[in-house]
Order: structure tokens, then C-alpha cells, then sequence
């Protein structure tokens, strides 16, 4: 039995690792280089009762040199969130970097994360989370390294290693290593990162984002993988205390960690999800 499940590990591993390499030639094949420009970004950050850190979030990312766009998906907040975002809005007056606040009923970051990717305009997007953790302060060094990248990379993301420890430590690890054997797949779920918008938007018509709610990164990460590599860069990072609105504990934990399981053994029995991969073309709306 064990050589049985060794047998089909290494077959399975072998088979996706093909598809991959199919995937990103073909890709190559029908759009040459990415053409990674960084001129203009669109930024887009969904939030949900973010009212303690939202303001200082804003105040960050509108000042460090970004020009483009900023597209805030409001997830049916209820707290002090919109207030600040509106007033904040109100009194902003850069016309390189305009923000639009736009509502997404559904709830999940999944789903406002969609909103804001079919909402962007420009070439480039760069996604990241309204709770400041990883430092934006550092956003032009990780835009600056996905301009310099040659096109094997598909994205950029923000990684620290030190925001693992302990318990949590081991499990990334011991989970990364499932997921590489598995999958023959990098395992990321940062969510901040720079890609694309051509390849997201192909990742969304061709209905591969599954995640409404929990692991959305996941989806993306697995996605992007099919059109080329990750390139994990470090940044500053502090993690928030509860008190401060983290919201990754207790039960969002938990459905975070089933979430990951399921799709691990998703996509580990998924031999033809990459093959109905379709390239669309993808227009420039600007």
C-alpha cells in the first residue's frame, strides 16, 4: 500500500509538474513579454471594519511616490470604516493616485478582491491589506523588483519569515512541504503582492478564483503559478495584536486552516483543472 501511494505522489507530482511548464510556454507562446510596467498601479485594497488602522493605511499609501490608482473595496462594513474613508476622500486632492471606494455586498475577501480586480485599469496591480502589517513604507522596493525581474516571474510578493514561530512556524513548513510534494507548487499565501492584470483577469474568465471567504491566496498564488514564478521578497512586517483588529484567530483560524486542507486535496486530485486553461485577450481599458 505505501509503494502504491509513493507510486501515485511521484506520478502525480510529474504530471502537474508538466502541465505547469505547458501552461507558462503556451502562455510565453501567445504573449511574449509581460511588459512589466510600473509607470502606473493599480492598487487595490478591500477592507472590512478596518476603523482602527484604516486612516494610517491611507495616510502611508498615498505617500510614497505611487501613481495610478487607489481602489478601496468596502466589504459591508459596519464600523467607523466608511466614515473614515469618505472624509479621508473628501479632503484628498492627488490627481496622479485618485481613490475610488467601491462596495462589495458579497461578503469575503475572496469576493471584494474580484471587485477589485475587474474594476482595475492599468496594467499592473499590486494587492495588499488594509492592516499595515507588512511595512508599505517599502512598497516602492517591492514594485521596483518586479520592473527589474525578467518575465519567468509572474509576480512579486511580500514575505517575512519572521512572522512564523512556534507552533505556526512548523506548521507552514510541514504544510509547504505537503504542498510542493503534492502540488509541485510554491506554497504562498502573502497578501501583498504585484502581478499582472492581464493574467488575473484570464485567471477570473476562465473561473479558476474559488475562494469567496477564506484563502483566497490560495486561488491566486495557484493561479498566477500556471503563467510563471513567484519571487518572495522580504519586507518589514509586525503582526497587529487582537486589539488592534486582527482578525486571524479563533474560528476565522480554523475555517482558514480547513480551507487549506480542502484545497490541497482539491488539487491534488485535479489532473484536468490546468489543462482547460484559456488564454484570453486581455484589453487595456486605459
Amino acid at each position: 500500500i505505501i509503494l502504491i501511494i509513493l507510486i501515485f505522489i511521484v506520478i502525480n507530482f510529474l504530471l502537474k509538474k508538466k502541465i505547469i511548464y505547458k501552461n507558462r510556454n503556451k502562455f510565453k507562446k501567445e504573449y511574449g513579454n509581460l511588459k512589466k510596467t510600473v509607470n502606473l498601479i493599480s492598487v487595490i485594497i478591500p477592507f472590512y471594519n478596518e476603523e482602527l488602522v484604516i486612516l494610517k493605511t491611507l495616510k502611508k499609501i498615498t505617500n510614497i511616490g505611487i501613481r495610478g490608482e487607489l481602489i478601496l473595496i468596502n466589504n459591508s462594513s459596519n464600523d467607523r470604516g466608511t466614515e473614515i474613508v469618505d472624509e479621508f476622500i473628501n479632503n484628498y486632492k492627488n490627481l496622479d493616485f485618485p481613490i475610488y471606494h467601491i462596495f462589495c455586498s458579497d461578503i469575503g475577501k475572496g469576493n471584494a478582491l474580484l471587485v477589485g480586480f475587474k474594476n482595475a485599469n492599468y496594467d499592473t496591480i499590486l494587492m495588499t491589506d488594509a492592516d499595515d502589517e507588512y511595512d508599505i513604507n517599502e512598497y516602492p522596493k517591492l514594485i521596483q523588483k518586479y520592473k527589474e525581474l525578467d518575465d519567468k516571474f509572474v509576480e512579486v510578493i511580500a514575505e517575512n519569515n519572521s512572522k512564523y514561530s512556534g507552533y505556526n512556524y512548523f506548521l507552514y513548513n510541514f504544510y509547504s512541504l505537503f504542498y510542493k510534494i503534492l502540488l509541485a507548487d510554491d506554497f504562498t499565501t502573502s497578501g501583498t503582492r504585484i502581478f499582472s492584470r492581464k493574467v488575473i483577469l484570464n485567471l477570473i474568465e476562465n473561473n479558476k478564483l474559488y475562494a469567496k471567504q477564506f484563502g483566497e491566496n490560495f486561488d491566486i498564488s495557484r493561479g498566477l503559478h500556471q503563467f510563471g514564478k513567484t519571487y518572495s521578497y522580504n519586507i518589514k512586517f509586525k503582526r497587529r495584536s487582537i486589539e488592534y483588529g486582527r482578525k486571524m484567530f479563533g474560528i476565522n483560524k480554523i475555517n482558514f486552516m480547513k480551507y487549506s486542507i480542502s484545497f490541497l486535496v482539491k488539487e491534488l486530485f485535479n489532473l484536468k483543472y490546468n489543462n482547460k486553461l484559456k488564454l484570453n485577450k486581455i484589453k487595456n481599458t486605459k
